[in-house]
């Protein structure tokens, strides 16, 4: 039986952009997948309200693809002016537009089987989308697989470990390289690659018992508040800054907070 997380899905954070005025700011919803009803749900971001109770449906895309078995969606990632949603049980990514409609499925093959068996978390770098698998297909090796956006393209799976030793749950981009969840019983922790797939080493390893087990998806928090302290640079001033905070590239926002633009106002 495939792993599977009984919490509510990965969140987005999904900006309407409603142009009232230049100085207003854009309204924004926050994205989240029950599993159980398999639809992606707008809640309101300050009160937890809903503001569109199936924004992406599952059910309806999956009807339309032609697929007739079980739904499990685990997460979603904006690529271009797309959101892919990986689906854990369906074996393949649901394509829909930045207004929620479906486009297509990815991953599958001419008879319409999915092909990344026990898809879980998934990341979006460039041009490129690292998908974690938690098994074998007729295709993949579990590992991850990595799908070519401009031509949706499956081109691979890659494992840098024994295959029976790994069971993928998340991959995270740092901005340099990718951190991936394994919870795989006895070597649970989280596995650091570089974008061509190679293996660069453990991030943490445990034995799942003395220390954690089963990690999950990899967010990224704010650093802690505190108050900022002054730091005079060469020749100048000094300046206020905060210290503790983990030094990345600002253009990757973490899975779990991820800005969507342009999406059409659910009003």
């Amino acid at each position: 039986m495939k792993n599977q997380s009984n919490t509510i899905r990965n969140t987005l954070v999904c900006a309407a952009g409603l142009a009232v005025a230049a100085s207003a700011s854009a309204q924004q919803s926050l994205l989240t997948f029950d599993s159980t009803a398999d639809v992606g749900i707008l809640l309101d971001p300050m009160d937890g309200s809903v503001t569109n109770p199936a924004f992406l449906d599952l059910t309806a895309a999956a009807a339309a693809a032609g697929y007739t078995g079980s739904l499990t969606p685990i997460e979603g990632v904006q690529v271009g002016d797309e959101i892919w949603v990986s689906d854990q049980l369906a074996d393949r990514i649901w394509r829909f537009d930045l207004s929620g409609a479906f486009i297509d499925d990815l991953g599958v093959d001419l008879s319409g089987d999915g092909l990344l068996n026990n898809i879980r978390g998934i990341e979006v770098v460039g041009d490129t989308v690292y998908a974690s698998l938690g098994s074998d297909s007729v295709l993949y090796d579990r590992g991850i697989a990595i799908i070519d956006v401009p031509t949706l393209t499956v081109t691979g799976s890659v494992n840098g470990r024994v295959l029976t030793d790994t069971s993928y749950f998340d991959v995270y981009y740092t901005g340099t390289e990718l951190l991936v969840a394994n919870i795989d019983s006895g070597n649970d922790g989280i596995e650091r690659y570089d974008l061509a797939g190679n293996l660069l080493g453990l991030l943490f390893a445990s034995d799942g018992v003395s220390s954690f087990a089963f990690p999950e998806q990899i967010p990224t928090l704010p650093p802690p508040l505190q108050a900022p302290r002054a730091r005079a640079p060469a020749g100048g001033s000094a300046t206020a800054t905060s210290s503790g905070a983990m030094a990345r590239s600002s253009a990757r926002m973490p899975t779990s907070s991820l800005i969507l633009a342009a999406i059409a106002s659910s009003a």
